[in-house]
């Protein structure tokens, strides 16, 4: 659990870094967002390759062969618990007890009063980030099933994953950049591709450390991480882009707490329970 903890850790500090290097390309330096994305694939596919041939850090080298296998940010992430409940059960067949489903209402309200009240929201972009969250709740709960049914490493998922997506991306590309204009510009301006190399970067690094996390815990466990991870961020926010906060948002982030207290204590209190249950079975057999 110490590494899981220190990789948690780690994914959180390049989120933060990838998101505000997001808002610098796309606000400050007038970065295509399309191109911004692409670049994310593009790196994440260079990365994965290489840690695939080189084991750094956590992400050991495999020797296994890779099969063919072809994913207003805040608020919409208080379904995101429920979505990976869902399809937990749906992919993978692993039951959450009531204990822990109860334990989750809390973490998704408090999150919802964070940001259900930050006077920037638009519906544009709620309804953009909540598709994003149900596509990352289910790449999570698929990742689990390749991390640890199908013996993937995360190097691999990395690669394979963003290679694809890049592969897919392409048509976008054709049709939303104007690739003079593009060439020009990073040619003109040498510090909007080192940016867009630095949050490449980032955004690999978030992405591996994200396959590493769902090494040693639940896509459950990782939601309720995740969730905390917003409420923190949403204060970076105010601290570092100085967005409106209310009286709510303070309320939020203490629900938010309180609930993850609570769904520790619960999932302990399960973990425990199975373990009894494991142990009489084994008596009576």
């Amino acid at each position: 659990m110490e590494k899981a903890a220190l990789v948690e850790d780690c994914r959180k500090l390049q989120n933060f870094t990838t998101l505000f290097l997001n808002k610098y390309i796309v606000t400050y330096q007038k970065g295509d967002p399309t191109l911004l994305g692409s670049f994310q694939l593009l790196m994440c596919a260079i990365c994965g390759y290489f840690h695939m041939k080189v084991p750094i850090g956590f992400a050991p080298r495999s020797n296994r062969k890779a099969n063919d296998f072809r994913n207003n940010v805040s608020l919409s992430n208080f379904t995101r618990i429920l979505v990976v409940v869902g399809s937990l059960r749906i992919l993978l067949g692993e039951k959450t007890t009531i204990l822990v489903n109860l334990s989750l209402i809390p973490v998704m309200i408090g999150l919802a009063l964070c940001s259900a009240y930050e006077l920037s929201f638009t519906l544009i972009g709620f309804v953009a980030s909540f598709a994003t969250n149900i596509s990352e709740c289910l790449q999570n709960v698929y990742s689990k099933r390749l991390l640890s049914v199908e013996r993937y490493e995360p190097p691999q998922i990395q690669f394979y994953t963003s290679a694809s997506s890049l592969i897919i991306q392409i048509p976008c590309l054709i049709f939303l950049i104007e690739f003079p204009k593009l060439f020009d510009s990073l040619t003109s301006d040498s510090n909007l591709l080192i940016s867009f190399i630095l949050n490449g970067v980032s955004f690999h690094c978030q992405s591996i450390s994200e396959y590493l996390l769902l090494t040693h815990i639940s896509p459950v466990t990782h939601s309720v991480a995740n969730t905390t991870k917003r409420a923190l961020l949403i204060w970076l926010s105010i601290i570092v882009f100085g967005n409106p906060v209310t009286t709510l948002s303070w309320i939020g982030t203490a629900t938010v707490i309180f609930g993850v207290l609570i769904y520790n204590k619960a999932r302990s209190l399960s973990e425990d329970r199975s373990d009894s249950q494991n142990v009489q079975n084994s008596h009576d057999v």
